[in-house]
């Protein structure tokens, strides 16, 4: 009858882990797709600046295919100033972040993740990363003897994929 009352509780102790696990894995999802999104909002807003500036300049007759015009004044604008070239981050950048999935499958099983120098978890790993087309990415295994494993791949398709 003790054995009874004993395995009923570890069983439901169980139950309630695995619930809270699931609910802490659904969070975490929740939040690199809310970081994600983020860096999309800001990258939009800069190009939408950096065009609504271009628009403004060609209204006021400043641009001409995209070269400066001269002022009023008969004064010519350097081509090359500071003030000038801006450029945003998001026409730097070789486009804007998409949510990937990423699965990490090398090393011992259990050992530390870290993905471009931030800790992911333990491997294997199964689970979402925002990066640019073309970015690099870089995984690093430490094993529980301290082996540091490194692997890096290019960010390209909706797969990333991390294994022996």
């Amino acid at each position: 009858m003790n054995q009874k009352k004993i395995h009923d509780g570890i069983a439901a102790l169980a139950r309630w882990t695995h619930l809270l696990l699931g609910a802490s894995l659904l969070s975490l999802g929740i939040h690199c797709m809310l970081l994600s999104v983020d860096d999309v909002k800001k990258a939009e807003a800069e190009e939408k600046k950096e065009e609504t500036r271009k628009k403004e300049a060609a209204r006021r007759g400043k641009i001409d295919n995209g070269k400066e015009k001269q002022s009023a004044s008969g004064e010519e604008s350097a081509p090359n100033s500071p003030r000038k070239r801006r450029t945003s981050k998001a026409t730097v950048a070789a486009g804007t972040p998409k949510l990937r999935t990423i699965l990490v499958n090398y090393g011992p099983a259990r050992s530390k993740l870290f993905i471009n120098e931030k800790r992911y978890g333990q491997v294997p790993f199964a689970g979402s990363y925002s990066c640019r087309q073309g970015e690099m990415i870089t995984t690093r295994v430490i094993t529980p003897s301290g082996q540091v494993l490194t692997k890096e791949r290019v960010c390209r398709g909706d797969t990333l994929r991390f294994s022996d």
